[in-house]
């Protein structure tokens, strides 16, 4: 599976680590490069310390580092220059008001979902692949299995567990 490293606190903001509330989750990865690549990507944290002086916002109570924290769907790249052209009723001119948006390129990320025990990974630049083997067998947080929502990214107008696998949405269904 494909794997991007974060510096910390980004990367436990991007998967929830450590107590983050949903509301301050990071919908936005910011690289001086574009991509064409969508689809699942596991959110690597980096074991530099650098960055964590730059955010003055929530902090996550727990960072690890170098290690796999959790995945994400890559759902669209954009230039910062597309992103400040875009129409207010656009569904994406949310992006113009984030706090995360600043470019050049600003990955969009959905579906953020935390392995419940980080593990330990060299990472590296890039996109990168690790073996499915690494993670097969790592236990991750809740996600339902019809509609894959979870604690983090809770359906439309919201949903709790009924089961290990089921939110009440689906459950009524």
């Amino acid at each position: 599976m494909k794997a991007l490293t974060v510096c910390q606190p980004y990367a436990s903001l991007i998967v929830g680590w450590g107590g983050v509330d949903p509301d301050d989750v990071k919908r936005v990865e910011n690289r001086t490069w574009p991509t064409s690549y969508r689809g699942p990507l596991l959110i690597h944290a980096g074991k530099s310390r650098l960055w964590l002086s730059s955010w003055d916002g929530p902090v996550p109570g727990v960072m690890p580092f170098g290690a796999i924290l959790g995945s994400v769907e890559v759902a669209g790249c954009l230039s910062i220059d597309a992103i400040r052209r875009l129409d207010d009723r656009s569904p994406l001119a949310w992006l113009k008001q984030h706090v995360h948006t600043c470019g050049p390129y600003c990955l969009l990320l959905m579906r953020p979902r935390r392995l419940l025990e980080p593990i330990p990974y060299r990472g590296a630049q890039g996109f990168f692949d690790i073996p499915d083997d690494v993670f097969a067998s790592a236990a991750w947080e809740p996600q339902c299995r019809v509609c894959g929502c979870t604690e983090l990214e809770a359906c439309h107008g919201g949903c709790h567990w009924t089961a290990a696998d089921l939110c009440s949405r689906c459950a009524k269904q």
